[in-house]
């Protein structure tokens, strides 16, 4: 039996289609805040945040206490010193760059449209490694595994009583699916949300992370992280091309520096979409 000949036949050129962008990406749900007109901020950021700050007193009953000749005594108060904490944002780069055998061959272009495709991917990634790397970091129920529900009710809860704004919660994609089922998440003006309100980012690059210290996400689950406000700062795009008269190629690199902080709050928890493990044992 032969195989006939492939025939070919001849198509018309078009447009490639303009693909509708992406929904619910971290650049998406955060806001950005301007830069510095020198660049200075390209060297990293900080800032002293009071948000954690949350503690406070009572005074019982509503006036102050008096002895039996009515002269007010003193009163018993704890006073807290102030006690802000410090948010630090590293600098980092992102990069892209395309090669392609032709002298008129629009390098520069192709290159910034190459880093624009992968950018969303490229800052959730370290953005999470940079979450996860935080001092300050917490870990809830270390050594167990919690259902996905109870995992999202233990980050509110915390929060609840860690942090004076809304905390955003971050997970792989594959877990919008359980959240989805357990109606945990609604759409909010482009933005997804619990009932308790807070914000859930779902980012392609949370997939495959690994938690703090690096440990490995469970079977069949997977670290969830919630930090505090979110924002980021980022540079104009910048490419710059290079051509070879000897092999007459001609290539370019694209690139773009971030600064993204997380306010003063950072908590990691391990989940699964059902309670593989008895219900936690450590506070």
């Amino acid at each position: 039996m032969t195989t006939p000949p492939t025939v070919f036949v001849p198509r018309t050129p078009v447009q490639a289609p303009v693909v509708t962008p992406r929904r619910y990406t971290l650049l998406g749900s955060i806001p950005e805040a301007p830069g510095d007109a020198d660049g200075r901020w390209e060297r990293g950021v900080d800032y002293w945040s009071s948000n954690c700050n949350l503690r406070t007193g009572y005074v019982d009953g509503w006036c102050p206490p008096t002895n039996e000749a009515g002269e007010v005594e003193d009163w018993d108060k704890e006073v807290q010193r102030f006690d802000p904490t410090r948010v630090e944002g590293a600098p980092f780069t992102i990069t892209s760059g395309v090669d392609c055998q032709s002298p008129v061959f629009p390098a520069p272009a192709e290159a910034e449209a190459a880093l624009a495709r992968g950018e969303d991917l490229q800052v959730e990634q370290r953005f999470w490694a940079m979450q996860m790397a935080r001092e300050d970091l917490v870990e809830l129920h270390p050594g167990d595994v919690v259902g996905l529900d109870d995992a999202i009710g233990y980050l509110e809860e915390e929060a609840a009583v860690r942090y004076a704004g809304q905390v955003f919660i971050h997970v792989p994609i594959r877990a919008l699916v359980h959240l989805a089922q357990l109606q945990i998440v609604t759409v909010d003006r482009n933005v997804l949300r619990t009932p308790y309100g807070s914000i859930v980012i779902p980012a392609a690059g949370y997939k495959d992370q690994t938690g703090p210290a690096g440990a490995a996400a469970p079977a069949n689950g997977w670290w969830l992280l919630a930090t505090g406000q979110p924002v980021y700062r980022r540079s104009e795009v910048f490419s710059h091309e290079a051509f070879d008269v000897k092999t007459n190629r001609r290539g370019a690199i694209a690139e773009r520096t971030y600064v993204i902080t997380a306010d003063c709050l950072a908590m990691a928890i391990q989940a699964a979409p059902c309670p593989c493990t008895p219900a936690p044992t450590t506070p």
